[in-house]
């Protein structure tokens, strides 16, 4: 990838999974860190990664600043930044959801910014993650950040008008996945099947059926058809979730998610 010195502003979850991704392709020496929580950067000790004192201490050191914060703190994060002027020059790079590149313009002035959107399966290096771009970013630079977020699954490249509802679609839903498993792993619980090794065949379950899906070619709606013979067990399945708006609830709650995201951007 494109030589570039890092900064990591948060050192979460998530940019930790960053961090692992970019083990392969970049130096430890070439990353700086910053989290007001000292146990946070404390947890890398081994690694030969930059603890920076400041926000701006890290930003200063690097070419390109990983804005890995909450929404809610981006709006102080910037205002600190703001008053140093140690950013011109910078490339701009933000996970934080639904905030839009004109918040980092408007307070950082004109910068090349790339707006992502990751998901939490980037902690075993399965994620998702939609990028955009603003125009001041050249391709190099953009292939560059693009490849660190390829380093941790597969990306997408969208308008920005799109972010906040790809939102619902790959960064939250891994959490209405995971309440479908749970609730699949519960009711065999419930009906008295044995404990022991039950969770670990829904996964299989649902990781196989997702497979089935890419690797086919097959639409969802003709697996369904596969699956669903007449009069059969399935059918009556999938007639009870047609009872209780199991699709109609599934678009309702993507668009609760995309109206917050929304809300999130208003900065």
């Amino acid at each position: 990838m494109k030589k570039m010195k890092l900064a990591f502003l948060g050192v979460g979850n998530m940019a930790s999974a960053i961090l692992t991704g970019l083990q392969s392709i970049t130096d430890d020496r070439d990353i700086y860190l910053y989290d007001p929580l000292p146990a946070a950067t404390a947890r890398f000790a081994e690694r030969q990664y930059q603890i920076a004192p400041s926000a701006a201490a890290a930003v200063e050191a690097a070419d390109c600043v990983i804005f890995a914060v909450k929404p809610q703190t981006v709006p102080a994060l910037l205002e600190e930044l703001q008053q140093t002027g140690v950013c011109g020059g910078k490339t701009i790079v933000s996970i934080a959801a639904g905030v839009p590149i004109a918040a980092f313009t408007r307070a950082l002035g004109e910068l090349p910014v790339v707006r992502t959107m990751p998901n939490t399966p980037m902690l075993i290096g399965e994620g998702m993650t939609a990028l955009c771009r603003n125009p001041l970013v050249d391709d190099d630079t953009f292939a560059a950040v693009r490849q660190i977020f390829d380093a941790t699954g597969s990306t997408i490249v969208l308008d920005e008008a799109d972010m906040n509802k790809i939102i619902s679609v790959t960064s939250s839903s891994p959490a209405y996945i995971f309440l479908m498993i749970d609730s699949i792993w519960k009711s065999g619980l419930a009906q008295g099947l044995p404990e022991d090794g039950l969770l670990e065949a829904v996964c299989s379950t649902v990781i196989g059926s997702a497979r089935l899906v890419k690797e086919t070619g097959k639409s969802p709606e003709e697996l369904i058809a596969m699956v669903c013979s007449k009069k059969g067990t399935t059918e009556q399945a999938m007639l009870k979730l047609a009872e209780h708006r199991f699709p109609e609830v599934i678009h309702e709650a993507m668009l609760a998610c995309t109206n917050r995201a929304d809300e999130l951007g208003r900065i």
